[in-house]
């Protein structure tokens, strides 16, 4: 059975790149035009070739080559620049051997060849050409990193939220839905709608029955020259704020500053009492103008946990207190006019003990809530895109469960805007490949410099954990259908410039009946101006049951290292979703492709397992990325049942909308506008 995938012009360009000092035998980066070489022999264990004749036509044999130290597939330790003493035996009629491209003498059948140790895949490649024509290919690769990551153990500053200047204040005092952390305080501290929100409930509190100050003490309310002119009783009633109260809150060096303003209080009340002319009876309304609260706010973390403090004391200021007695209807007959402004004019210098006893309720009662409420929303901070559990499919489809867990660790304010840091922790229980642990890069990461109000940004270490746990599942090895395998319109070197005998028609791309995933180590990522996927002990094992296109009848074991580079745009989720970088993704660029086999194969039907060979590569790395692409963990706020007590919309998670993707120095960064969003509750 023969499947044609259709590249529409695929280019294959075949670049191992290996940088090395001046140190014999130096190796430099691999020419693509090595690859038109002649037959392969068979060789074993670590050791793979290919040929170079018509499949169906016999091929001579090469030297038997193989990787002797260190092992293909190991995990080694060493910094960036480390050399990597690399060992390996020829055997058999010998007419010349390069490695990486460079020729090098065999002696008494052994090359040693030395090459720097970089972070990821370092891979050596062999080829030895035999006295009768033939060919032998080994291909190599070790695992490298300065330190690894136990499996499980917490990823310590691998994800930052920073909250821009925009997105804890956007500038809009308008009720809708919440674009800034400052809709949120304004809607706990007016209460939209008929709600009561937190400056009625506290200025109600402290000023209604059973509070602790008095609107207005019973007594005397007016008097001159030693004589009582109104005397009588105030019940207090109800308080209302202006609608349209404001408030500005802006991030500083130590936290936030909060500023409101309230340009009316309305409190009702009865007055019942007697005056020079006779009795009185009548509501007395008070009203306080432009009411100001200032409140600076201290954000730290103390034994995990976010503190709000206030900084130095909260300030209210309080404009014109005016009273305005109505006489009930039907009540005793009115004061007149003049007597009753000067009544008013008594009982508004004699409200809740005067201007500053005023400031001093409002100071004493607001500033506390207030500074409770930013404590409460803000620390809701949490990764809730991703349970305690979750399942991330395998190449065959099963799936394979991972534990989740992420916890607050620091706050950083600034004038800039607040970044939020997080631990994260992720583990596939079920795993039981051995492991010298994860790779681990030795650069900082920086909190995201957006000026989209929210900035997230996940270190490549979270991409790393969670493809390395898919891989110690064998989540990434078994058996995929052929036609599954499909890849961009063109893969190219990363200098575009390919040889023309490298050009591989569709009609040369052809699935086999069946492939077989194997891979001796977990891929790894590796975060600048692009994304690159470093595959390594990536084998195929192709089966046909006859003669099929570049394949030849029985098992072919196909053994290919690579490094991918892919770019990511935001999925119509908001997830990241890694392609290639070419030609609005059509295109992939290979920085480094490796092939060999362990059957002779034709010259032509080799270009055809290069090509299935860069398609598979491709796939893997696509499959592995973007698995783990929904599994990053991106910080939220919530709205709590306290704050919902206020009027805020309860329950609502609070993150990045309509994101987009960015990368920067091992890291990707997830900016977007501030809002409401999708989300699974871990609370």
């Amino acid at each position: 059975m023969r499947r044609v995938v259709d590249p529409r012009g695929l280019v294959l360009a075949l670049l191992l790149v290996a940088a090395c000092e001046e140190r014999p035998p130096s190796v430099p980066p691999v020419d693509a035009s090595r690859y038109d070489a002649g037959a392969d022999a068979a060789i074993e264990d670590a050791a793979m070739d290919d040929a170079g004749s018509d499949a169906s036509t016999p091929v001579p044999d090469g030297p038997d080559v193989r990787c002797v130290r260190p092992l293909h597939g190991s995990m080694i330790t060493a910094a960036p620049g480390a050399p990597i003493d690399w060992i390996a035996a020829v055997a058999g009629e010998v007419a010349s051997v390069t490695a990486n491209g460079v020729a090098v003498t065999p002696e008494v059948g052994v090359i040693e060849v030395a090459l720097p140790a970089r972070f990821g895949m370092n891979t050596l490649e062999i080829v030895a050409t035999g006295t009768g024509g033939g060919v032998s290919r080994a291909v190599c690769t070790v695992l490298v990193s300065e330190s690894w990551q136990d499996v499980g153990e917490p990823l310590e500053g691998a994800v930052t939220m920073r909250v821009t200047p925009s997105g804890v204040d956007d500038g809009d005092d308008a009720y809708g839905e919440y674009a800034s952390l400052d809709d949120v305080f304004r809607a706990a501290l007016v209460g939209p709608g008929a709600t009561r929100g937190l400056i009625e409930q506290r200025l109600d509190a402290r000023f209604g029955p059973g509070g602790e100050s008095e609107v207005l003490s019973d007594g005397c309310h007016a008097s001159t020259g030693g004589v009582c002119l109104v005397e009588g009783d105030y019940t207090y009633g109800a308080l209302t704020i202006s609608d349209a109260t404001t408030s500005e809150l802006t991030p500083d060096a130590g936290g936030l500053h909060f500023v409101g303003h309230v340009p009316l209080v309305t409190i009702d009340g009865t007055y019942v009492g007697t005056s020079v002319l006779g009795p009185l009876e009548g509501a007395l309304l008070v009203y306080l103008d432009d009411v100001d609260i200032a409140l600076e706010v201290d954000l730290v973390v103390e034994g995990g946990v976010l503190v709000a403090r206030t900084r130095g004391e909260a300030v209210a200021t309080v404009g014109a207190i005016r009273a305005d007695y109505v006489d009930a209807p039907g009540g005793p007959a009115p004061p007149p006019a003049a007597q009753e402004m000067l009544v008013e004019a008594e009982i508004a210098a004699r409200i809740g003990g005067g201007r500053e006893g005023i400031a001093e309720s409002i100071e004493a009662f607001i500033a506390v809530e207030l500074n409770g409420i930013m404590e409460e929303l803000l620390r809701t901070i949490d990764v809730r895109t991703l349970g305690a559990s979750f399942e991330l499919a395998g190449i065959e489809g099963a799936a394979t469960t991972f534990t989740f867990d992420a916890s607050f660790a620091t706050v950083t304010p600034s004038a800039d805007g607040l970044v939020f840091g997080l631990t994260t922790r992720y583990e596939a229980p079920a795993a039981t490949r051995a492991t010298s642990g994860v790779v681990r890069a030795s650069v900082a990461v920086d909190a995201s410099r957006t000026s989209e109000p929210v900035g997230n940004v996940v270190s490549e270490r979270v991409l790393n954990h969670v493809a390395h746990e898919l891989w110690r599942a064998g989540g990434l090895e078994g058996v995929v259908a052929p036609d599954m395998v499909v890849a961009p319109d063109m893969v190219v070197a990363p200098d575009m410039i390919v040889a023309p005998d490298m050009s591989v028609s569709p009609a040369m791309v052809v699935a086999p009946d069946m492939v077989r995933f194997e891979m001796a180590l977990p891929p790894v990522v590796s975060v600048s101006s692009d994304v690159s996927a470093m595959l390594g002990g990536l084998e195929l094992v192709v089966t046909n049951d006859a003669a099929n296109g570049p394949w030849p009848e029985g098992d072919v074991r196909v053994r290919i290292a690579a490094t991918v580079e892919l770019g990511v745009q935001a999925s119509a989720a908001g997830d990241p979703l890694f392609a290639g970088t070419m030609d609005g993704g059509r295109g992939v660029r290979f920085a480094e492709l490796a092939v060999s086999s362990d059957v002779p194969l034709s010259a032509s039907a080799r270009a055809g397992v290069y090509a299935y060979a860069a398609y598979a590569a491709y796939y893997v790395a696509t499959f592995a990325m973007n698995q783990g692409g929904p599994s990053l963990p991106l910080p939220s706020f919530r709205t709590t049942p306290r704050l919902a007590t206020y009027g805020v919309v309860g329950e609502q998670v609070l993150g990045t909308r309509s994101p987009t993707i960015a990368l920067g120095a091992r890291t990707l960064e997830i900016v977007g506008a501030f809002g409401p969003v999708s989300a699974i509750a871990t609370e």
